[in-house]
């Protein structure tokens, strides 16, 4: 199997950066904001009559690549290579400006441009301003690379085990960014992104089910460590192989082990009802909770880096705790709307793209935790991952999709269990968690937010609940007697 790099010649890849690390992937410097920029820019907008405004400098670097397993066949020989099926590398250095003139709001995006552009468009001159420094965008390191060539060759060694029409999809963006608000505030901060895709198809009971997987990170020098090491899918395409002969999902009230991966999806879902734009909506069910909240764990948002998305300071931020709600996240525009400070949760996916809500790093700080919760197990169910198919922030009602489960017995793994389509309350459920893990791990997880796609990287351990209404196909007393 050939996992061959992107470029066609080998004059071109002399050529390229990849061979020297020290060059590679370089994001342009902005232009800083002086504070005579400051004064100018202030002077513009008010004279064409913005009662405020926020500007949004960005210089930003993506390369994503799409990989795919091709099968041939000839007169001598068949084979398979893992070809790179699309490559896209792309540098920005852009503007993104929203105002208030007369009561409605106006943008400006100019994805690449320099500072002339934006005093134009405010209809004064450009002055000395040259244009904004092009870009240079390289391949990836020359390790990294390998290191995806390596998880290509993990990932398509599974054929011999009968996974069709693999793919793997790889993309990291990293952006330096400067905001500039009405109020003479500037700010710098940067973010990364990764993530990385798996997708394969696999014959179950003679019907063909598509099986995917995402992976996340805030950190790309992190996640390149887990490049170099086993399949980032293992437990996935484990559990997928062992479907093909699972057992009916048992019926019945019984301990659920949820694994940190299970709690980490379900958590991200329950903290939209922080969101303080769906709370202003009347989308949550912190209006209408009567009660407290659960009260086995405590939730922190513990940010990993310096502002959020408009400049404001990402701190340590309690969210809910002793079941009761602490914050509610915010960003300028919602926080003015509460007539509170924002709480530093500005988010966007791109420079495209306005300012929206969302978490950072959500961790979970439980009230107690046990170092082998399976152990003390003598029957019930581990589910190892999840899919929320529909939630309600407005009432914690949840459509949630076992997606791999097992059964538990005398405190060891059994055997798969069949997907399970159920309809919880996640509020009622995690009113029943009696203790977490102690071994708590990050986990990247994407959120579709207004059309955005946000990375919330939790941290938190598996937790038990000891008694949860299982509605699966079999009576419990099939397996545990």
């Amino acid at each position: 199997m050939l996992l061959s790099y992107p470029e066609a010649s080998r004059d071109a890849l002399l050529a390229c950066s990849i061979f020297a690390p020290h060059l590679t992937e370089r994001i342009n410097p902005m232009m800083n904001l002086d504070p005579f920029d400051i004064e100018r820019l202030t002077q513009a907008a008010t004279q064409k009559g913005f009662e405020r405004w926020e500007l949004y400098r960005e210089a930003s670097l993506v390369r994503a690549y799409d990989f795919r397993l091709y099968e041939y066949q000839d007169a001598t020989k068949s084979a398979q290579e893992n070809r790179v099926e699309k490559t896209v590398v792309e540098s920005r250095n852009g503007f993104n400006f929203w105002g208030v003139r007369n009561g409605r709001q106006e943008r400006f995006i100019a994805p690449n441009a320099y500072a002339g552009d934006f005093f134009e468009w405010l209809g004064t001159s450009a002055g000395s301003y040259s244009a904004a420094p092009k870009a240079s965008p390289s391949l990836l390191p020359l390790e990294r690379w390998k290191s995806l060539q390596h998880q290509g060759r993990l990932l398509t060694s599974y054929q011999s085990r009968g996974l069709r029409h693999c793919a793997f999809q790889y993309r990291e963006m990293e952006r330096r960014f400067e905001v500039a608000t009405s109020d003479g505030e500037v700010e710098q901060g940067s973010e990364e992104q990764v993530s990385a895709k798996g997708n394969w198809a696999y014959r179950v009971n003679g019907d063909t089910r598509f099986f995917e997987k995402e992976i996340g990170h805030s950190a790309i020098a992190e996640f390149e460590k887990r490049l170099k090491g086993e399949s980032l899918f293992l437990q996935s395409i484990e559990g997928c192989l062992g479907s093909s002969a699972a057992w009916p999902a048992p019926r019945g009230t019984f301990p659920v082990y949820w694994s940190k991966e299970a709690m980490g999806t379900l958590l991200v879902h329950f903290l939209r009802a922080f969101e303080g734009d769906l709370f202003l909506d009347h989308l949550s069910f912190l209006i209408r909770q009567e009660g407290d909240l659960p009260s086995a764990f405590s939730v922190f948002d513990e940010p990993g880096v310096k502002c959020d998305l408009e400049g404001v300071l990402a701190k340590r931020t309690p969210i809910f705790g002793e079941g009761k709600p602490r914050t509610l996240a915010t960003n300028r525009q919602i926080a003015e709307e509460m007539q509170v400070a924002s709480s530093g949760h500005a988010r966007r996916q791109s420079l495209d793209h306005p300012s929206t809500i969302g978490f950072w790093r959500p961790t979970v700080v439980p009230r107690s935790a046990s170092s082998n919760l399976l152990a003390g197990l003598a029957h019930g169910v581990k589910v190892e991952q999840l899919a929320v198919l529909r939630f309600d922030p407005a009432t914690g009602n949840a459509l949630i999709q076992t997606r791999l489960a097992r059964l538990i017995h005398h405190g060891e793994l059994g055997e798969w269990i069949e997907p399970l389509t159920w309809e919880i309350n996640l509020i009622d459920l995690w009113k029943g968690i009696a203790t977490f893990d102690d071994d708590s791990t990050s986990q990247g997880i994407f959120c579709e937010k207004r059309e955005q796609k946000i990375l919330s990287e939790v941290v938190t351990g598996g937790c038990l609940t000891p008694e949860v209404h299982f509605p699966g196909n079999v009576p419990e007393s099939n397996y545990w007697g």
